[in-house]
């Protein structure tokens, strides 16, 4: 119904030639490559995997890295000027990342030597108080004495200051000062060094070692060093500009030659699918119909290629792939069925019809003139403005929403504007009536689903699913029995059957449906369609019965749920004019708030309950859900993996 027809494509040709093959001619096309060990399971003994290691697997890895690294973005680069040339990638990956190393190299060599220079610089500015001191170095080429620069709390200072400017065993000034800490040098004789640094040491001086950079005066050496860190800053600026530029020169270049190394990635990867047996490899596919008239002329292009298709019901080993194909006006609602399971291969796609009940509940459910306009507009704008699909979905059922409207007579709740319409609460017959069409409106779907799946189970040769279960024609038949019991007791229908009418209308069904294993098997052919126990087959199953009456019972009531929520919107809507002050002279502050909270409140609830009547009620009567999707062998050219 919207399931697009697949053939399985077979292509033989020499075990030499299947990069060359796969690559050139295969990779790319609507091929969805299948185990081909699971199609020729019967040939198992005398078939091999094709192995090896893909050789392209690590330089991809390092390539993606470098592209992270270097903010470089993957995407797709038209890499057909370099097939057939010598494949230098390896090379130019290796030069590319040695040159960027080297680069960012040098420039963080010139910043860590800027950096290191300022913190000299800001060790000078506590030396200055000093003096005039023509240079530093010579402090460290003193004979008898040793020089020590540093600071110390303020605290531990201002303590000890008549100790320290009294001592006789050594010499300490000071250079500079801020609010927590002294900065000052202290002299000390060769034969008082440790003893007096152990002192220093305890009135928590800390050392503070002056680079061997540091020549002449401080002023001069600042001087120095200030025009170094300028100069070594502007170089590291410089580099990573010629690194920013180069990396802009070889972006092209490095996305085409990475585009070619991940499509010979993914073409040597596509061995894990094929086998080999006399030196040829057998690679199998599944290709939409559409599709085979032009894979199989470019196969033809390739030369020495054997390649044929078949029908999926001649493969009873594997199932084909599930390609949807709906028009557009189904498409939204393609996610609500992904959500459920994607269809099997052999059964219908449940989309046109979900669309088709989904937005005719919805509109009944949500019935208003105004209110749906706006609730098509919001989503309008939630599909245009955000890209968001449930918009869509949103469009059609405010329209749905407004269309029905009109038949029940209310605009934003106002019953009067319009001279006609369905007022479910203007009488008791009247929301008996909502009632009452909900239960057939159920007992129309019900017929369809089950319909569908004698349908789909004929197709599928499941004749225990499509003849006998409690969903094939025995089930429907039996489910009619019942609703001839339930209806009239509920007082939805005068038409009564004969006892004699309803007990076969019963029992008979639920023979079959009791029976439905071995008759399924038995009209398929099997000759095994015996139960090994006729006692325990029937114990068994007798006791699912109970569950299959009362799952029409409770499927048919469930959808009164459509009725009660025509009446609950009309009564919150009263609610409101209520509050507001009346229909005649309503205050129409109230009217518009208390319509936008009925409006996003109903929506979002009649959402749920629409689609809860389809997942529940409706699709496990008829729909699997159990089929994969199409995933043809394309290539990936983001950053992350396939």
């Amino acid at each position: 119904m919207a399931i697009e027809k697949m053939k399985l494509l077979r292509i033989i040709a020499p075990e030499s030639r299947f990069d060359e093959i796969v690559a050139q001619h295969v990779l790319g096309h609507e091929f969805q490559p299948e185990n081909a060990m699971s199609v020729m399971s019967q040939s198992a003994k005398t078939l091999k995997r094709m192995e090896g290691q893909n050789p392209y697997a690590e330089l991809l890895r390092t390539v993606r890295d470098l592209a992270s690294k270097n903010g470089i973005e993957l995407e797709y680069r038209d890499f057909a000027p370099l097939i057939g040339q010598p494949n230098d990638s390896e090379e130019y990956f290796h030069d590319f990342a040695e040159k960027l190393e080297a680069m960012r190299r040098e420039r963080d060599e010139l910043t860590f030597i800027a950096n290191e220079d300022e913190k000299i610089v800001d060790q000078l500015e506590h030396i200055k108080g000093m003096g005039n001191v023509e240079d530093v170095s010579d402090f460290f080429e003193l004979e008898y004495a040793r020089f020590r620069f540093g600071r110390m709390p303020r605290t531990a200072y201002e303590h000890f200051l008549s100790f320290l400017q009294d001592s006789n065993d050594f010499y300490f000034f000071l250079t500079s000062e801020d609010r927590d800490f002294v900065y000052g040098v202290y002299l000390v004789p060769r034969r008082h060094e440790n003893r007096v640094d152990t002192l220093f040491a305890s009135l928590r001086f800390e050392r503070i070692y002056i680079s061997d950079k540091v020549h002449g005066s401080p002023d001069e050496a600042e001087s120095e060093l200030k025009k170094e860190i300028v100069d070594d800053s502007a170089r590291a600026s410089t580099i990573e500009k010629e690194i920013e530029a180069y990396i802009a020169a070889e972006r092209e270049n490095f996305l085409t030659r990475y585009c070619l190394l991940k499509y010979l990635s993914e073409a040597y990867d596509m061995r894990k699918y094929a086998v080999v047996a006399d030196d040829r490899f057998f690679l199998y596919g599944w290709v939409p119909e559409s599709e085979v008239a032009k894979l199989e002329a470019e196969l033809d292009r390739a030369g020495g290629v054997i390649h044929q298709t078949d029908d999926p019901s001649m493969i009873s080993d594997v199932t084909p792939p599930t390609k949807l194909k709906n028009k557009r006006f189904f498409r939204p609602f393609q996610p609500f069925i992904e959500m459920y399971g994607r269809p099997n291969y052999n059964e219908f796609d449940p989309t046109p019809f979900m669309a088709v009940v989904y937005t005719l509940l919805y509109g009944v459910m949500f019935g208003d003139l105004g209110q749906g306009v706006l609730l098509a507009i919001c989503g309008y704008l939630m599909w245009k403005l955000r890209g968001m699909w449930i918009g869509k979905v949103l469009v059609y059922t405010g329209i749905s929403g407004a269309l029905v409207g009109i038949a029940y007579g209310s605009v934003f709740g106002f019953e009067d504007l319009l001279p006609f319409g369905f007022h479910v609460l203007e009488s008791s017959a009247n929301t008996n009536t909502a009632l009452q069409f909900s239960i057939y409106i159920g007992l129309a779907i019900l017929t369809v689903v089950m319909i569908m799946n004698i349908i789909s189970g004929l197709r599928r040769r499941d004749y225990a699913k499509a003849l006998f279960g409690q969903n094939g024609f025995a089930g429907l038949v039996l489910f009619y029995g019942v609703m001839f019991i339930l209806l009239p007791m509920l007082g939805y229908l005068s038409i009564s059957l004969p006892g004699w009418a309803l007990i076969l209308m019963i029992v008979l069904p639920l023979m079959l449906i009791v029976m439905r294993e071995p008759l399924g098997k038995l009209v398929a052919g099997d000759p095994d369609w015996k139960p090994e126990s006729f006692g325990s087959f029937l114990v068994q199953n007798l006791f699912e019965l109970i569950e299959v009456v009362l799952s029409y019972v409770t499927n048919a009531v469930s959808f009164m749920r459509i009725g009660i929520f025509v009446i609950s919107h009309a009564a919150m809507m009263g609610v409101v004019f209520m509050l507001a002050g009346g229909h005649e002279n309503p205050n129409m502050v109230v009217v518009a708030i208390g319509n936008v909270f009925v409006m996003a409140l109903e929506a979002l609830l009649v959402a749920i309950q629409v689609l809860r009547l389809n997942f529940y009620e409706m699709f496990g009567r008829f729909y699997d859900g159990d089929g994969r999707e199409f995933t043809p062998a394309t290539v990936d050219y983001g950053s992350s993996d396939n």
